[in-house]
């Protein structure tokens, strides 16, 4: 008998989290079209999803380009600077007002310096086997790599990415 798909999905997924050098593994794939769904792992809990926090700040720029307040490209650290330029705000609340509230992605969240008391509930970040605890150097850029989400909540993320929800400006009707 043929083991199924998330039978051997299971027996990967618990290969890799037994090694020393890998620290709180969990994976969450959604497949709508087949109503496939696999979950390994505390599926909630927040982690640092790093340079995909560049999408975030990338669909901020998309957003304002295509209300004609902005032509750009250069580094991440710069377009988190722009974005709180033309939206004369923060970039923490660019990101939550345009992108995670009208998402619905109530488990993605930016690290920033005031929520430094939060750190403990995110997986930590590891360089091989030495877990590295640097909340205030994670907080410090924003919008290059501060984000926190969970498997659950980037599936729903990635879902409305490739349906270009992103890049949709918040003032247009859904």
């Amino acid at each position: 008998m043929r083991p199924s798909a998330p039978a051997k999905l299971d027996r990967i997924a618990a290969r890799y989290a037994a090694k020393p050098n890998v620290s709180a593994m969990c994976f969450a794939i959604e497949q709508p079209s087949t109503g496939f769904t696999w979950r390994h792992g505390d599926t909630g809990r927040p982690y640092f999803i790093a340079s995909i926090t560049k999408l975030f700040t990338a669909a901020l720029v998309m957003q304002r380009r295509d209300e004609g307040a902005l032509t750009l490209d250069t580094n991440y650290q710069l377009l988190g600077r722009v974005i709180e330029v033309v939206t004369a705000g923060s970039y923490h609340d660019a990101v939550r007002d345009r992108i995670i509230n009208p998402l619905g992605l109530s488990g993605t969240w930016l690290f920033t310096p005031d929520m430094l008391d939060r750190c403990d509930e995110v997986a930590p970040v590891r360089h091989g086997r030495t877990p590295l605890r640097v909340p205030k150097a994670i907080a410090s850029f924003p919008s290059e790599g501060a984000m926190v989400s969970t498997p659950l909540t980037r599936c729903g993320s990635s879902a409305a990415s490739w349906a270009g929800s992103c890049s949709r400006p918040a003032t247009w009707p859904s």
